[in-house]
């Protein structure tokens, strides 16, 4: 057995599932349950933040960014010194593998929590962690926002990539040291420094007085009712032929329309595209290029890691979601909660005047049929496994 394999076997015990991802021999990804990679140099192994038979959970702060810069990996590094310092803990510090960083711990709760309850107070904890850094820290890293502390890891039946080979970038996720270099930790990330030893996650029982704050989502809806009318001017660039954006609940046009969208506006735009349009990546970016006024669109790189990102999710979220019938349709994919209401009432507005109950009979049967098709679609040589 090669030290990254024992690494992987060992960050991967007691998980309550696992996952894989395998790359075809045309390059495309795609997830397994049951595909063993015969070594994690040539596969991903995901493992859930859930153990089995026990009430606890990776604590994960996962900072995503554009690079994995010296500004981000100081900003880690403070992270951590935060964490050690509030809560006297040691996280385990790790490479993503691609473009980012993790700092990882134990936490038990008692048995009474759920896993709703679990994921919010996890959340919660993380915002107070950022809070409680010093303002050096929060300005190289933010909180729900790139580059900065991903919020979407705060939800049930999440996964992590375990130290292996990240498929995307062709490097390594591995554990760093709090002294390395970021030099030293690329160097890491290709395997051409040695590898670091990995005995297990050092492990904290939660106590809801660590909570000093509790974060409040950013609400889309807000955010869209406050922005400016659209230059007319620019009305030019969409044809009265474009029938996807005048599918578009009143909320997605609202989006498409700003020449400046942060990427929280984004991605619900790129996954209502994926999931109810059944469109590819490719033709996400073609669409939103020809079809939005987004300035910073010219980053050709940046806008198809945003869809990249934003489709994965919604077709794990799919896949992960599909054979659990306490999950309702409307909840299968990771939209907001404003967008499947802006969906509802833009379409739906006349069956709910005649009833509340004929009008979630028709929404809920839509919502089957576009399940269906995207379930078809994903079974589409472009996708299939």
């Amino acid at each position: 057995m090669d030290a990254l394999t024992e690494l992987n076997e060992k960050f991967c015990a007691d998980a309550k599932e696992l996952r894989y991802i395998h790359k075809t021999s045309d390059g495309r990804l795609i997830f397994a349950n049951n595909s063993i990679p015969h070594s994690p140099h040539v596969g991903s192994w995901l493992r859930s933040v859930k153990f089995k038979d026990e009430n606890s959970y990776l604590f994960l702060l996962d900072i995503d960014a554009d690079y994995l810069s010296r500004k981000i990996i100081e900003g880690t590094k403070g992270l951590y010194e935060t964490i050690y310092n509030y809560l006297h803990i040691k996280p385990i510090l790790k490479a993503s593998g691609s473009k980012g960083a993790q700092l990882i711990f134990k936490l038990n709760f008692t048995e009474d929590l759920d896993e709703n309850d679990c994921v919010d107070h996890m959340r919660n904890l993380a915002y107070t962690i950022w809070r409680l850094s010093t303002p050096s820290v929060r300005e190289k890293i933010g909180f729900d926002e790139k580059p900065g502390i991903d919020c979407a890891v705060y939800k049930r039946r999440q996964m992590l990539r375990s130290f292996c080979i990240h498929l995307g970038s062709e490097k390594y996720s591995v554990p760093f040291k709090y002294h390395d270099s970021t030099g030293m930790i690329r160097r890491r990330m290709k395997l051409s420094a040695p590898l670091l030893e990995f005995e297990g996650f050092e492990e904290l029982d939660f106590n809801e007085d660590y909570i000093l704050y509790k974060y409040k989502k950013r609400n889309v809806y807000r955010e869209v009712t406050h922005f400016k009318t659209p230059d007319p001017k620019l009305r030019i660039k969409r044809t009265d032929k474009d029938n996807v954006y005048k599918r578009m609940p009143p909320l997605m046009q609202a989006i498409v329309d700003q020449e400046r969208t942060e990427h929280d506006l984004k991605w619900p735009v790129i996954i209502y595209l994926h999931y109810f349009e059944c469109m590819t990546e490719q033709e996400i970016s073609e669409w939103l290029f020809a079809n939005t006024y987004w300035k910073d669109l010219s980053n050709v790189d940046v806008t198809n890691y945003h869809v990249g990102w934003s489709c994965n999710r919604t077709r794990e979220a799919f896949k992960g979601n599909l054979n659990d019938t306490s999950i309702p349709p409307f909840a299968m994919i990771p939209l907001p909660r404003e967008v499947m209401t802006d969906i509802r009432t833009s379409r739906f507005a006349a069956q709910f005047e005649v009833s509340d109950r004929f009008g979630w009979k028709t929404f809920t049967e839509h919502l089957v049929r576009v399940q269906n098709k995207f379930s078809e679609f994903l079974e589409s040589e472009q996708y299939a496994k």
